[in-house]
C-alpha cells in the first residue's frame, strides 16, 4: 500500500470483530468522524456491510482455511452489492487479511486503514477542516508501528504519525521500541510481558498518549498499560481525532437515530 492516498468520496466502514464487540469507543468514534466528514463535505457518504462477518484472520491462524475463505467471500459479495470500492478498516489484521485477499483485490476494492485516511486528510489540508480545535501544544504523543500495518501491509506509519500529530497541534516523540510487536502475536503471560515492554518504551519518552490504528494492538496495550500503571494512555486514533470535536453530544444523538 502506498503511503499517500486520495481522499475517498464514498466509503464503506468495515467494523471488524474486535472493534465492534470489544472496543466500543473506537467503533463510535469512527462513526463520529465519518458523520463529521460527511457534514463538512470532505466525503460524500459512508455505508456499512449488512451482517458483516469476521475478516477470517482467526480462522487462518488456526489453519481453518475453509472458514477463512467463506468469511472473505461473504464480505466481498456484500461489498459488491453496495457498489463502493473504498473500504475503511480500524484493525491491522482486517486491513491485511481481508483487504489484501485475492478475492478482494480481484474486484478492485481498495483497503484503507484509519491511519491512512487521517494521513490523507492531513496531507490534503482537510484535517483542519474536519476538527474544531487543536490539541494542547505541550501534549506528547508517541506511536506504535503495528506489525500487520508496517511489516505486512507496508504502511509508512512513522511518517503518518508525525504528519497527523503535527496537524493536530501536538508534539510527536518516538519511543525507542516503536517497531516492536504489541504482544498480540503471542499468548498468555508471554504476550503480556511483550506488551508491558511496549508500555515501558512509551513511558521512557514521557508520552501522554499513544494513539493506535489497530484494534488488536489497542486491546492488548490498553490492558497492559493499566496493569503497569503507565502514564501513557493507549487509545485509538479515532478517539484522539474525536476529542478535537465540539458537538459530540449532537453527533451521538444523530447516530442513535
Amino acid at each position: 500500500m502506498a503511503a499517500e492516498i486520495e481522499i475517498p468520496q464514498r466509503i464503506v466502514f468495515y467494523e471488524g470483530c474486535t472493534t465492534s464487540r470489544l472496543l466500543k469507543s473506537l467503533r463510535v468514534s469512527t462513526y463520529v468522524i465519518l458523520e463529521k466528514a460527511t457534514d463538512r463535505g470532505i466525503i460524500e457518504e459512508y455505508k456499512t456491510i449488512p451482517n458483516e462477518r469476521c475478516c477470517g484472520y482467526p480462522s487462518l491462524q488456526m489453519g481453518d482455511f475453509k472458514t477463512y475463505h467463506e468469511s472473505v467471500l461473504f464480505n466481498v459479495n456484500q461489498l459488491n452489492r453496495i457498489g463502493i470500492k473504498d473500504v475503511l478498516f480500524t484493525c491491522g489484521a482486517c486491513t491485511k487479511f481481508l483487504g489484501d485477499h485475492p478475492e478482494f483485490r480481484k474486484r478492485e476494492f481498495r483497503p484503507i486503514n484509519i491511519m491512512e485516511l487521517m494521513y490523507a486528510l492531513a496531507k490534503n489540508n482537510q484535517l483542519n477542516k474536519l476538527i474544531d480545535r487543536k490539541l494542547p501544544s505541550n501534549l506528547k504523543i508517541t506511536g506504535h508501528y503495528s506489525c500487520h500495518l508496517r511489516r505486512l501491509a507496508g504502511l509508512r506509519t512513522d511518517e503518518m504519525y508525525k504528519t497527523i500529530v503535527e496537524e493536530l497541534g501536538g508534539r510527536y516523540v518516538e519511543a525507542p521500541n516503536a517497531t516492536d510487536c504489541c504482544g498480540a502475536g503471542s499468548e498468555g503471560n508471554v504476550a503480556m510481558e511483550i506488551a508491558k515492554k511496549k508500555v515501558t518504551g512509551a513511558d521512557e519518552v514521557d508520552a501522554d498518549i499513544c494513539p493506535l490504528a489497530c484494534a488488536g494492538c489497542e486491546a492488548m496495550l490498553s490492558v497492559a498499560s493499566k496493569q503497569a500503571k503507565s502514564k501513557t494512555k493507549f487509545i485509538s486514533i479515532s478517539v484522539l481525532i474525536a476529542s478535537c470535536f465540539n458537538n459530540l453530544d449532537d453527533i451521538f444523538e444523530e447516530l442513535k437515530k
